[in-house]
Order: structure tokens, then C-alpha cells, then sequence
């Protein structure tokens, strides 16, 4: 109230008034507040402080409840986690849906319930949310212990709303940035403190304490949950540590006057912010790749998954809090051409269609919420209670983003499957032929796998690797000239591939207009590209060539008709992001010697990964600068793409047409059912196969043996042993359900667009 905001004037200085409904900041100064309410400030300094003393105290009972009941340093967190197991995993499930299901069901009728009544329901959701977080964490313990972390943050969220929704925003993101700080700083203090005391029974600074160790000897917990669970603490400073960045960047934001110094601002931060994000993810991965052996389980995709949350969820903020505006006032700051292209790339439906699919799991709950509204509701009624919401679920993304969805299930979670299972298989079979049998066999098996679009290329190599340095150790030979005969093999391997996918498929291929169309041939980016390609052999051609996916950059190249030898040279440096894959596959042959030789197939495989990010990264960036310093002749009409450009022109018609017929307010009831089924469906799907990717399938890898235990990582000599019941029978029956509503989604919206085209052709079509 006043005494507050004459504290913050006296305290922090001249604050702007805060409007709580827009969340802008008007930017001019308040006037000089009078001696006598500057001295009222100071006697009212309780006001002031209170809003701190609540922030600090909501960010750090959170923080304390999770170190106490999860992390290694508590003495009870043994215990607790013990009870937890005791509970069965389908009642955190189970809780975890009704909260998104309420959650969802709050949000379509926020607008017609009393305030109060709303943060009521709003606190109950959250205490239910987060009762699920805690009896999921010893099933999940990646996805739920950050959950747990933020609680502070989120408590802190309706505290705004509800109590401090007069404070300035300045003020408030001092709050935040404080709180936030003092509790990464603390957590962060207590872990190293605890790491360098020590406790009773400890050899080593990693070691576990001995009622965790035990538990993981005996199989009751896994080694990922004492492994978070040891270093809790931590992840809960570099995420709190990360919040407290965010406001502090939000709070310099708002301290600029002119629009231009903060465009400059937000776009330089957040370019930091990124960079140093990526670099921190890469540097865990790298460590997660290397400290995997058989005792220590694999934490890779983990932290691809987090990275990946952590990005959707930073890149929602940005937008929420900064808008539109303020991005597109970056791209003009930055006064960069490349910029704007990348600006229309991000625009792309096809690029908004993937963050739907980051959140498919809440989204689906989301879904399902507007499904139960068909049946209690009048429908049109229950969409018209959130129409952005429905657009969010419902527009053409949502359509891509279920495309996508298609791509990868059926490209990754099965065919990628099934392949190395046949890898595996043919593995077992050859392996202790003829040397020369054996390397014909993989080059035409290494061939013809790499044929295919969705064609895994790392496996393949490290299949090769093992297979033909394994054969020859059998025959006698030494290993280094196994593994030498290996990494030819394979290095021809691929350049036959990218010769004759360039000449047998992209060369037919390019002579199609609407193919063209389909790879942009005529948009600035790929003209970069094509400009790049057929110039001498450099840095961008190589880095273009190495760094792209196998299959597609190859065809392109033949789409394009470009010079196979050319094309040829410029991807002989792959052979140093090939060999790595050799090597880690032979590593892999010999790790029943020494575990030394799984470490070292796990360096292998980082050096394999760090190439080939380094190459794409250098493409992209070498793209940019050639679309920045060329970007004028770039957009020039081109005679060879006067066909694509015409083609284009009456896609758009046609695109309009489609449109307007698969608007939401224009489908029927049905229509309208069968979409929202379909891309539940899908989210769900999808939401499994990556998120609870263990529960739908074993762990299996083409070194392994499908005739050994499961216990042992084989799959007990029945291949479908690698679908892991119920879930990953329940996932695949959801995802091929939704597969038909989707294809009779299509069908149907098609046809409707082809009458209503054939009554509405294109002006130029009627002359």
C-alpha cells in the first residue's frame, strides 16, 4: 500500500508505478517525494522489508524441505527415500494426472470464478503437484527433483498476485534476484562444505554415504537416483542460481530509458545467457558420456532432456515477460540481415511446431480437460472460455507439430529400434567369419542401412568397428591392424553412399519442381548453401558436407546438381569424425578385459559427438555470414528457380484455401473430436518415448547379444523382448491409433479443400 511505495521510494530510489494487469512499467519518473514522507520511509521500514524477509523465507523452506527429506547430506533422507518405495509408483501417477487435469480445467474457467476462489484451487493444485513430485522422484528423480526445486519461485508467483501486486516491478525483481541468490549461494555453500568435511566411511570425495551405497547394491534404488539424490544440492544452486540471473538481467532491463539501450541490452544478454547455457550442457553431457561404465548407468539423454526443458521454459519466459515487440526490437538493434533470416526461420510453422512436443505431456492433459468439456459442456461454450489456449492446441502448428510427432516415433523410437536390432542379430551371426567375408558383409550392410532417411549412422560405424576388429582378432591379426582395415572399410563405406545417394536419389529427385519447393531451393538460406557448396574446397564447404545428417545432405547436394568428385573431396575430413565411432565399436570388442576400455569407447564417442557439433556449428554459422554479406544478390529472381517460384504462388492460394478450411471455428463437432483424440494421442505417445523412454524400452545395444538375460542387457533371445510391458505396448498402441486419425483427419480435410478449390480457383488459374 502507500507506506510501502514511500519506502521504496526513500529505499531504492524514484520506482515507476507498476500496472499489474499489462506488466509494463511506465517509463518516467515518480515526483520528489516531500522531507516528511522521506522520513516516514524510514521509520516505515518494516513495510519495505517485509516483502524481502517473505521472499527470502518462501525460496529457502522449499530449498531446506528437499535437501532434508532427498539429499545425502540429511540423515533422515535414507529413510524417507525407504518409505517412498514402499508406495506404488501408479499413486504418484495417478496424482500426477489429476493435478494436470485440474490444472487445465482451472485454466479454461479462470474467467468465470471468483478471484479468491481461483488461488484457493491454485494452492490446493499445488500442494497435489507437488505430493506427486515426491512419490514419483524415486521413479523419475531427473524430472521431478527440479520440479521440487523451483516450489519456491512458483510460491512466489502467487504471492505477487495475491499480496505484493502493488510493489514496483524493479523492486520485485530485486526481491526475486535476492531470494533466488541467497538460496543458490547457501545450497551451494552446504554441498561443498559437506563434500570437503566429509563423513565416516568416505575414501573418496565421489563416494556415496553407506545407506545409499547399499541400497544400490541391493537393487532397491537405481544408481541415477543416489547419484541426483548425492548431488541434489547442487542442481538445486545452478537452478535457483539461474533464476536469480534471469531477474537480475530483467531488473537492468527496466532501469534503461530509452528502447534502443534496451533492445541492445536484452539482445546482448540473452545471446550470453544462451551461449553459456549451451556450453554448461555440453560440458555435462561430456562428463555424463565419460563417467558411464556397467556400474555407473548412462545419464545422457537425462540431460538432453533437461537441456532441452530448460530451453522451452527460459524461451517461454522471454516471450511472456518481454513479448514480440521487444524480440523483434532486437533483430532491428542488431541491424544484421542474418538476424532477420533467422527471425523468418524461427517463424517457420514447422520450427513453432516442436515446442508443443517438448510439453506434450501437460499439453495432452490440457487436451484431454477440453475433451471432458464436449461431454459436460456445450462444446463451442467450453472452447470459448480460452480461445488462446485452443488456438495454442489447435491451429496449423498443432497439425506439423503432430507430423513431427509421426516422423519421429516412427524414424526413432521404431525403426531406430528395429535396426539395431538387426544390427545386433547380424553382429552374432558373422562375427567369427572370414575377415574379408565379414568386411564385404558390413560395407553392403553399412550401405544399404544409409540408404534409408532415418538410417542411425553412429551405430552403424560403431557396429562396423566391433564387428570387423572382433573378426580379426579371432583370425590373429594384431589390434591396430584391425582397427586401421575397420576405418577403411567404413571410410569407403560412406563415400560410396555419398556418391550414390547424391547420383541415384537426389539427382532424379532435383528435376522435380515441387521437390524444390519442398527444400526451399529458392530461399536465401539454401542459395547460401548452394553458393557454398559449389565454390573451391574451404572450411564452410567441408563443415557443410561433414556436419549435416548423412542422407539428407547428400541428396541435397544431387538436388542441387552439384560435382560428385567435388563433393567427394570436400567430405574426406569426416574420416575424424568417423573414426571415433571405429574406434569406440572396437574399444567395445575387448571391454570384457579391462573396464578401461569401456572408458575409453566413452571418450571415443565424445570426441565422435564433439566433432560432429562443432561441424554443424560451423556450418550454420558460415551460412549466416554468407546470407549477411550477400544477402541482396541472394534474393534475386533466379531463371533455374523460375518454375519453383511459380509453383509457390499457387501453393499459396491453395495453402489459403486449406486454411480457411481447417480454421477450428470452421470444423464440425466430429472433426473437431477426431483432431483433439488424434494430437492427445500423439503428445502422450510422444510424451512416453522420450520421457519415460526406460519404462517402453530395454536398454539395448548393438554390442550386446540378444540371446543373453535380460538382466545381462540382452533381450532373452525373443527380439520383441526389447518392448517393455505394459507401458511400451500402451505407448505404440496410442501412437498407431493416433496415426490413423490423422490420416483420416487429412483425407478429409483435403478433400474439402480440393471442392472448395475447384469453385475458388486462383485468379490467374480463370484468365
Amino acid at each position: 500500500g502507500p507506506p510501502l511505495r514511500v519506502a521504496v521510494a526513500a529505499l531504492g530510489g524514484a520506482a515507476a508505478p507498476w500496472d499489474a494487469h499489462s506488466g509494463n512499467v511506465e517509463r518516467r519518473h515518480l515526483p520528489a517525494e516531500p522531507d516528511e514522507a522521506m522520513g516516514a520511509a524510514l521509520e516505515d521500514d518494516a513495510a519495505y522489508w517485509v516483502v524481502y524477509l517473505t521472499a527470502v523465507s518462501t525460496s529457502a523452506v522449499p530449498l531446506v524441505a528437499v535437501l532434508a527429506a532427498f539429499s545425502q547430506m540429511s540423515p533422515w533422507s535414507a529413510s524417507f527415500v525407504g518409505r517412498l518405495l514402499s508406495v506404488p509408483p501408479s499413486v504418484g501417477i495417478c496424482l500426477a494426472c489429476a493435478d494436470l487435469l485440474g490444472i487445465s480445467s482451472l485454466l479454461l474457467v479462470r474467467d468465470k470464478v471468483p478471484v479468491c476462489s481461483y488461488w484457493t484451487a491454485w494452492w490446493v493444485l499445488l500442494i497435489l503437484g507437488e505430493a506427486a513430485a515426491v512419490l514419483l522422484t524415486p521413479q523419475h528423480p531427473c524430472m521431478t527433483m527440479p520440479g521440487l526445486i523451483v516450489t519456491g519461485p512458483v510460491v512466489l508467483f502467487s504471492q505477487r498476485k495475491l499480496l505484493f501486486k502493488d510493489v514496483p516491478s524493479s523492486v520485485w525483481c530485486r526481491v526475486q534476484l535476492v531470494s533466488s541468490g541467497s538460496s543458490a549461494a547457501a545450497s551451494l555453500l552446504a554441498w561443498s562444505a559437506w563434500i570437503f568435511v566429509g563423513f565416516p566411511g568416505r575414501s573418496r570425495w565421489f563416494d556415496w554415504t553407506e545407506p545409499f551405497s547399499a541400497m544400490v547394491v541391493e537393487g532397491k534404488i537405481t544408481w541415477k537416483l543416489a547419484f541426483v539424490l548425492w548431488a541434489g544440492p547442487l542442481g538445486c544452486s545452478a537452478v535457483l542460481g539461474l533464476i536469480a540471473v534471469v531477474y537480475w538481467v530483467r531488473l537492468h532491463y527496466l532501469r534503461l530509458h530509452s528502447k534502443d539501450d534496451q533492445d541492445a541490452f536484452i539482445a546482448d544478454s540473452v545471446k550470453q545467457l544462451l551461449g553459456w547455457l549451451v556450453v554448461g550442457a555440453m560440458l555435462v553431457w561430456i562428463g555424463a558420456s565419460i563417467s558411464a561404465t556397467e556400474e555407473r548407468e548412462d545419464m545422457r539423454d537425462e540431460t538432453i532432456y533437461m537441456a532441452f526443458g530448460l530451453f522451452i521454459c527460459l524461451g517461454l519466459w522471454l516471450m511472456r515477460t518481454y513479448g514480440n515487440d521487444a524480440f523483434a526490437g532486437m533483430v532491428g538493434q542488431s541491424k544484421s540481415k542474418a538476424a532477420s533470416e533467422a527471425q523468418s526461420i524461427l517463424n517457420n510453422d514447422w520450427v513453432k511446431a516442436m515446442p508443443p512436443l517438448g510439453g506434450g505431456g501437460a499439453l495432452s492433459i490440457v487436451l484431454v480437460s477440453l475433451l471432458l468439456s464436449f461431454a459436460l459442456v456445450a462444446p463451442e461454450q467450453a472452447l470459448a472460455s480460452d480461445r488462446d489456449l485452443v488456438a495454442l492446441a489447435m491451429d496449423e502448428r498443432e497439425r506439423e507439430s503432430d507430423l513431427l510427432g509421426v516422423i519421429y516415433v516412427f524414424f526413432v523410437a521404431t525403426f531406430g529400434k528395429i535396426t539395431i536390432v538387426l544390427l545386433a542379430m547380424t553382429n552374432e551371426a558373422i562375427s567369427d567369419w572370414p575377415v574379408i567375408s565379414v568386411s564385404i558383409i558390413m560395407f553392403l550392410i553399412g550401405f544399404v542401412t544409409f540408404m534409408f532417411p532415418s538410417s542411425p549412422a553412429a551405430p552403424v560405424y560403431v557396429l562396423m568397428g566391433l564387428v570387423i576388429v572382433n573378426s580379426a582378432h579371432l583370425r590373429g591379426w594384431s589390434f591396430e591392424a584391425g582397427l586401421a582395415w575397420a576405418t577403411f572399410v567404413t571410410f569407403a563405406m560412406k563415400l560410396a553412399f555419398t556418391a550414390a545417394a547424391q547420383k541415384w536419389i537426389g539427382e532424379p529427385l532435383g528435376k522435380q519442381p515441387w521437390v524444390q519447393r519442398a527444400i526451399g531451393i529458392h530461399t536465401p538460406y539454401m542459395r547460401a548453401v548452394e553458393d557454398i557448396l559449389k565454390e573451391p574446397l574451404s572450411v564452410a564447404k567441408t563443415a557443410i558436407l561433414i556436419g549435416g545428417p548423412d542422407w539428407p545432405t547428400s541428396v541435397t547436394c544431387g538436388i542441387l546438381q552439384l560435382n560428385i568428385p567435388q563433393m567427394l573431396l570436400g567430405t574426406l575430413p569426416v574420416i575424424f569424425i568417423l573414426s571415433p565411432c571405429v574406434f569406440a565399436g572396437a574399444f567395445i570388442s575387448r571391454q570384457g578385459e579391462d573396464d578401461m576400455w569401456m572408458t575409453m569407447a566413452n571418450v571415443a564417442t565424445v570426441c565422435a559427438a564433439v566433432g560432429q557439433i562443432v561441424a554443424g556449428l560451423t556450418a550454420a554459422v558460415c551460412t549466416v555470414k554468407t546470407i549477411q554479406d550477400h544477402e541482396d544478390e541472394l534474393r534475386k529472381p533466379r531463371p533455374e528457380h523460375q518454375a519453383v517460384a511459380e509453383l509457390t504462388k499457387k501453393g499459396e492460394h491453395a495453402r489459403g484455401i486449406f486454411i480457411q478450411v481447417t480454421t477450428w471455428s470452421n470444423l464440425s463437432f466430429f472433426d473437431k473430436g477426431v483432431l483433439l483424440m488424434c494430437v492427445v494421442f500423439h503428445l502422450i505417445a510422444g510424451f512416453m518415448f522420450v520421457m519415460m523412454a526406460e519404462a517402453c524400452f530395454l536398454d539395448f545395444s548393438v554390442d550386446k547379444s540378444i540371446g543373453a538375460p535380460v538382466s545381462e542387457g540382452g533381450l532373452g533371445g525373443d527380439p520383441m523382448e526389447i518392448i517393455v510391458r505394459p507401458w511400451g505396448y500402451i505407448a505404440l498402441f496410442l501412437f498407431f491409433v493416433a496415426v490413423v486419425l490423422h490420416i483420416l483427419h487429412c483425407c478429409t480435410m483435403k478433400q474439402r479443400a480440393k471442392s472448395k478449390l475447384k469453385y475458388n480457383p486462383r485468379p490467374a488459374d480463370v484468365e
